[in-house]
């Protein structure tokens, strides 16, 4: 499937290679601390999970997709990303407790979305675009702004399906602004927008998409949405208000 040349060529969910982390590397599976206690979970009640899932991620895991990503330089930058977060969390509080469970959700959303990242790898990235630029441009956007515009622009397609008003009420400036720009985007993908008015929006970038699998259904999109939304809410937790932003921002160079 050939695919536009673009840059970066990786959204904030496929990080890039040797992201530069001060400090020791932390295994997941491995002690937090010499006690040997594990930072993985599997049978806590809050994270119980169904028999058919964990069948899944054991088959996912016995792949050979599954297999190289585990030995993969994303796979490790994950890991130096939260061991990071983990031991900014244990200095700040001195509880190794409250540092482990802060993590946990990151890396179970981790595990359980990879395969769905992979996929729709190109779909994220152009999402992401308007979001980053938009961003640069307004740098007191929050990652609070950016969930509540990707979960009006859901709506949106919503209403549109059963033919009724979109209920989105109360949003702010910034979040009509960047509900407008996803949808520019979402239209594009959906066969209804050119390049060139994608292109007018975010000047200096350049978008990635499968030639040969261009067009996306309005489900795959609102799938796409709420894969970001998880990841602002990833994010977040780990960075704080602008957790998500200062994140992605990594990833996607300002515009020239």
């Amino acid at each position: 499937m050939p695919i536009a040349i673009v840059s970066p060529e990786l959204n904030s969910e496929l990080l890039q290679r040797n992201t530069p982390l001060a400090g020791k590397e932390l295994d997941v599976k491995a002690a937090a601390s010499g006690s040997g206690e594990s930072l993985s979970i599997s049978h806590d009640k809050s994270y119980a999970q169904s028999e058919k899932t964990k069948a899944s991620k054991r088959a996912w895991a016995q792949s050979k997709k599954g297999q190289a990503y585990a030995q993969s330089e994303k796979r490790k930058a994950y890991q130096r990303i939260y061991q990071k977060a983990y031991y900014e969390i244990l200095k700040n509080t001195g509880d190794e407790e409250q540092a482990k469970w802060s993590i946990i959700p990151c890396l179970i959303d981790e595990e359980c979305t990879v395969e769905f990242t992979e996929e729709y790898e190109d779909v994220l990235q152009n999402l992401e675009y308007p979001i980053m630029n938009f961003y640069y441009q307004n740098p007191i956007l929050e990652d609070w702004d950016v969930k509540r515009a990707l979960e009006a622009t859901i709506e949106h397609y919503r209403a549109e399906f059963v033919n009724r008003p979109s209920k989105t009420k109360n949003l702010s400036l910034f979040e009509q602004q960047l509900s407008s720009q996803l949808i520019t985007i979402c239209e594009w993908r959906l066969g209804r927008a050119t390049l060139d008015d994608v292109a007018a929006m975010t000047e200096g970038y350049t978008y990635q998409f499968k030639e040969d699998d261009f067009i996306k259904t309005s489900e795959e999109l609102q799938k796409c949405l709420k894969r970001i939304i998880k990841s602002v809410k990833r994010w977040n937790r780990v960075g704080g208000k602008q957790g998500y932003l200062n994140f992605t921002a990594q990833y996607f160079s300002p515009p020239h």
